[in-house]
């Protein structure tokens, strides 16, 4: 029996999911050329949401985040040594906040203790020697384990601001993502129209996680959505996040 503890919790965790889904739905209408053809969306389930087009024809939109389980292993790693590094530092009295880029390899050599207990010992005499240099401004330097370290002098205090980056990644992750959905996708028939058509919006950028990069329009999917697109959210320009939406060429359409 599921207690009502554990449904409200459900409840909360369905309704920040569909919140979320929304600005991404959003997002896509507002960066996509067609997105002012859209004149109606309405929140669903098994797709996420229906509405109406400009041409009066209804459609079905299922939405997904494209997930790197690799990095996703990673990023827990990476949270792990951020609270190592930071209790490491309290624990010297050593007031800084440490920005740290990684690289996808950096992030897996952190599973070796050895490792960890040597990068931390090297991040806290960097963070010394600047706080014996109050006025030098920061640069970044070099550390093994790091692609780069940048040391802020504070007065009282630690924090850890980690930028992670990763190469690579794209195709099999977002083809993996198209074939989960491609097992559902009668079910979202049912539950539309027949004649509407069946969409799929792809996110990706919102976490590090989901950080692959934007396919090309000219490489092929397997799919029977009728359409699919890819939304990029890890742009930015001049300090705020911007979105690119990609529509990815399906390989029927070359037929």
């Amino acid at each position: 029996m599921i207690r009502s503890g554990a449904i409200w919790a459900l409840t909360i965790m369905n309704r920040d999911k569909k919140r979320g889904e929304r600005e991404w739905v959003g997002r896509f209408r507002a960066t996509w050329k067609g997105g002012c053809d859209i004149t109606s969306v309405h929140t669903f389930e098994r797709p996420d949401f229906r509405g109406w087009l400009a041409s009066g024809r209804q459609y079905g939109l299922e939405v997904t985040t494209v997930t790197d389980k690799v990095l996703a292993e990673s990023t827990s790693r990476l949270q792990a040594f951020r609270d190592e590094l930071e209790n490491a530092a309290r624990e010297a009295a050593v007031s800084a906040v440490f920005s740290l880029d990684f690289e996808e390899y950096h992030a897996a050599r952190l599973v070796d203790r050895e490792h960890r207990r040597q990068l931390v010992a090297g991040l806290l005499t960097l963070a010394r020697a600047a706080n014996a240099r109050p006025t030098q401004r920061h640069r970044t330097v070099t550390l093994d384990g790091l692609d780069g370290v940048r040391i802020y002098p504070e007065e009282k205090g630690v924090a850890v601001v980690i930028g992670r980056g990763a190469w690579g990644r794209g195709w099999n992750e977002i083809q993996a993502c198209i074939g989960a959905k491609n097992a559902k996708i009668e079910e979202y028939r049912k539950r539309i129209p027949d004649d509407a058509l069946l969409w799929l919006l792809l996110v990706a950028g919102n976490t590090f996680a989901s950080g692959v990069a934007a396919p090309s329009p000219n490489l092929p999917f397997e799919s029977s959505f009728h359409r699919i697109f890819f939304l990029d959210t890890s742009r930015y320009s001049a300090g705020q996040r911007v979105s690119k939406v990609v529509e990815l060429l399906i390989k029927r359409d070359l037929k």
